[in-house]
C-alpha cells in the first residue's frame, strides 16, 4: 500500500491536493505535499463532488448520513463489531456498486500492478455522476488516496500487533520494527488514549528529485498525554522518593482550559502573577496597499490569501509597515532615554521564506535608516536565495546569533516557532525589544496530527466526573464516546478558521494565545513593559465573526467562574492585555 501511493504521488497518477490557483506549481515544486495528511482530510470536498444533493457549504458541518455513505462507499476491512470508524452497511445504485467495487480492486494484492487501469475505471463508473472531467479527476484522486491510507492504518496496526506479539522471541527484526513504529514515551506508560486507539498522519518529501529523496513517513498518535503530563509528577514522586508528594513546575501557560495540547489537567497550588499593571499592549497596526497598487488603500491580509498572492502581499507589508509606523516608532524610542537601550523590534512570520519577502519590502521602504537583520537557515546565510535581499542591505543571522541581534540591528525579522520560546534579546539584564508585531497570522490547521489528537483527548477528559465516578467502567466509556463524537466534529468540520466549528474555532485560538504569550515574555525580561501588534488583516477581518477579537470575547464567555478566577490569578495582565484587546473585562466575563 506505502509503494503503491508513493509511487501513484511520485509518477502524478494522482495528487494530493488540488489548486484551484494554477499559479502555485509553479511557484512551489512541492506545495501539492505540504503538512501531514489524514485519511479522511478530504472528506469535505469529496462529499460536495459525489453528492452533491447535500449541497454542504463552508459555514455548516457535513451530514451524518453524508459521512456514513461515504464510509460505506470506500472499502474497509473488518475491524470489530463496537469500532465506530467500521462503515456503516448501505444499499447504493448499481453505479456506485460499481465504484466501490473498483475502489476494493485498488487495495487488492494486485491494485499497486493496475493502477492506471482502475483510474480509468473509476473514470468511466463516475463519469455518469460527474461530467466535467477535471472535477471527476479531482474526486477519483481523493477516493485513492482516501482508500490507500485507510488500508494503511489497517495494515500498521496489524503490523504493530504482530510485532509487538513476537517481542520476546528474539528476532531482531521483529525489535527493530516496534522501535521504528514505538510513539514515544507516553504511549509506553499510558498505551490508550480517551478514544481507545490512534491516529496516524502521512506525509510525502523529497518528490523534487523522486527518484533519490522521495519518501512516505507516517506520524503514529497513540497513548494519553494528557494524564500523563499530570500524572507524571507523582511518578516521579513515587520512584525517587518513595512517596507521592511531588512539586511540578511548569511554566504559566501550561494551565489555558480551551488549548488543548498546552493544558495540564491538574490542580495548581502555587503561582506568581505578573502583576505589573499595563505593563504589555495588545493592539491592531494594520496597514495599507499603498498609493500605485493594484489595490491602494484596501488592508492587506496574508492567511487565507492563495499562495502565489503571498509574496507579493508580504513585501507590501513590509514596505508599508516600514514607511507608515516602524520608522517614526523606532527613531521615538531612541530619543527617549527611558527606551533608548530597547529601541528595536520584532516581526514575526510563518517560515523563512515569509521573512525573506518581508525583509526584501522593508529593504525597498523609502527612507530606510534602520539596521535590518532577517533570521535564516545556516546553509541560506552566504547563497543567492531569490527570496532574500541583497546581503548588503539586510544582514542575515542564524538562531545561534539572534541573542547577539541588539549589536546589530534594530529591527529583526523571524519565523515565530524558532523566537516565541527559549531565546533571550537582553541587554544588561533587561530586555532589548520594545515591540513585537506579528505580519502574518499563525498557521491554525485542523488535520495536524499531533493537534487532532490532542483534542480528542481532551474531549475525553473534560467528560470525565471531576469528583470521580463509582463506576469507572462506565466513565471510562462515556470519556470514549466523547471523544469520539468530537473526533467526528473535527472530520465534519470546515478546515477554514472563518467557517470552522465555534469550539474548535476556540481551541485553535487558545492554542495561540498560549504562543504568543510566550512571544510577549521575549520582551518582558527584566519587568520591562512591551507592545504586541497584529498586522496581518486576517487577525481583524469580522466576516463570519470570526476575527480574533469576536473569539477571545467567546472563548472568555465560557470561562466558568473557577476557570476565570485562576486565569486572572495566574496569568494577571498578560491575559488581561489580550481580554482588554477584545473588550472584555476579565472580572465580568461569564
Amino acid at each position: 500500500m506505502a509503494e503503491s501511493l508513493l509511487t501513484g504521488l511520485c509518477t502524478k497518477a494522482f495528487r494530493l491536493n488540488h489548486h484551484d490557483d494554477a499559479r502555485v506549481p509553479r511557484l512551489r515544486h512541492e506545495y501539492d505535499y505540504e503538512g501531514w495528511r489524514l485519511p479522511r482530510s478530504k472528506d469535505r470536498e469529496l462529499i460536495s463532488l459525489l453528492f452533491p444533493e447535500y449541497q454542504v457549504s463552508d459555514g455548516q458541518p457535513l451530514p451524518a448520513e453524508a459521512i456514513h455513505r461515504l464510509n460505506a462507499l470506500v472499502p474497509a476491512p473488518d475491524l470489530g463489531e463496537d469500532d465506530e470508524t467500521a462503515p456503516t452497511p448501505m444499499l447504493f445504485d448499481p453505479e456506485w456498486e460499481r465504484v466501490s467495487s473498483v475502489l476494493g480492486a485498488v487495495v487488492s494484492p494486485r491494485g499497486i500492478n493496475q493502477r492506471d487501469a482502475l483510474k480509468l475505471r473509476l473514470h468511466e463508473a463516475l463519469a455518469p455522476m460527474i461530467s466535467d472531467g477535471r472535477t471527476r479527476n479531482r474526486a477519483i484522486d481523493h477516493l485513492l488516496i482516501r482508500t490507500l491510507m485507510s488500508e494503511l492504518d489497517v495494515s500498521l496496526a496489524v503490523l504493530r500487533d504482530t510485532a509487538q506479539s513476537l517481542r520476546h522471541s528474539g528476532l531482531l527484526s521483529a525489535n527493530r520494527i516496534i522501535d521504528s513504529m514505538r510513539s514515544g514515551g507516553i504511549a509506553d506508560v499510558l498505551p490508550h488514549g480517551t478514544i481507545g486507539r490512534p491516529i496516524n498522519g502521512y506525509r510525502v518529501t523529497g518528490t523534487k528529485n523522486p527518484e533519490k529523496d522521495a519518501k512516505l513517513s507516517t506520524q503514529h498518535m497513540a497513548g494519553d498525554p494528557h494524564t500523563y503530563v499530570s500524572e507524571l509528577g507523582g511518578l516521579v514522586s513515587l520512584i525517587t522518593a518513595g512517596v507521592e508528594r511531588p512539586v511540578f513546575g511548569l511554566s504559566a501557560t501550561a494551565y489555558f482550559p480551551q488549548a488543548v495540547k498546552e493544558h495540564v489537567h491538574a490542580p495548581v497550588m502555587w503561582w506568581m502573577t505578573d502583576a505589573q499593571e499595563e505593563s504589555i499592549l495588545v493592539e491592531s497596526s494594520a496597514v495599507t496597499y499603498g498609493n500605485g497598487h493594484r489595490k491602494a488603500g484596501e488592508r492587506i491580509p496574508i492567511a487565507g490569501q492563495f499562495p502565489s498572492d503571498k509574496p507579493e502581499a508580504l513585501r507590501e507589508i513590509g514596505e508599508r509597515l516600514y514607511e507608515t509606523k516602524l520608522s517614526r516608532k523606532l527613531t521615538r524610542l531612541a530619543k527617549s532615554e527611558s527606551t533608548r537601550t530597547r529601541a528595536r523590534v520584532i516581526l514575526t512570520a510563518n517560515s523563512y521564506e515569509q521573512c525573506g519577502h518581508i525583509a526584501t519590502g522593508i529593504a525597498k521602504a523609502k527612507g530606510l535608516s534602520h539596521r535590518v537583520c532577517v533570521l535564516v537557515r545556516e546553509e541560506d546565510r552566504l547563497s543567492n536565495v531569490r527570496y532574500l535581499p541583497d546581503p548588503s542591505l539586510v544582514r542575515r543571522i542564524t538562531v545561534e546569533e539572534v541573542e547577539e541581534f541588539p549589536q546589530f540591528g534594530d529591527i529583526l525579522i523571524a519565523p515565530l516557532a524558532n523566537i516565541a520560546r527559549g531565546l533571550n534579546i537582553v541587554v544588561n539584564l533587561r530586555s532589548a525589544i520594545h515591540s513585537i508585531y506579528l505580519c502574518v497570522r499563525p498557521p491554525l490547521i485542523i488535520d495536524d496530527p499531533t493537534w487532532m489528537y490532542g483534542s480528542v483527548n481532551a474531549a475525553g477528559i473534560n467528560s470525565l466526573p471531576a469528583s470521580g465516578a463509582s463506576d469507572p467502567v462506565q466513565a471510562l466509556q462515556t470519556a470514549r464516546t466523547a471523544a469520539s463524537d468530537h473526533l467526528a466534529t473535527i472530520l465534519r468540520s470546515s478546515p477554514q478558521l472563518s467557517t470552522m466549528d465555534l469550539v474548535l474555532q476556540e481551541q485553535m485560538v487558545a492554542g495561540m494565545l498560549v504562543s504568543l504569550i510566550q512571544l510577549a515574555g521575549r520582551a518582558r525580561r527584566g519587568g520591562t513593559n512591551m507592545e504586541l501588534h497584529f498586522v496581518d488583516y486576517a487577525f481583524h477581518d469580522e466576516t463570519w465573526s470570526s476575527d480574533l477579537a469576536s473569539i477571545i470575547e467567546r472563548m472568555a464567555g465560557r470561562w466558568l467562574p473557577e476557570e476565570r478566577r485562576q486565569m486572572a490569578e495566574l496569568y494577571g495582565e498578560a491575559v488581561n492585555a489580550f481580554l482588554t484587546y477584545a473588550g472584555v473585562d476579565l472580572a465580568l466575563s461569564a
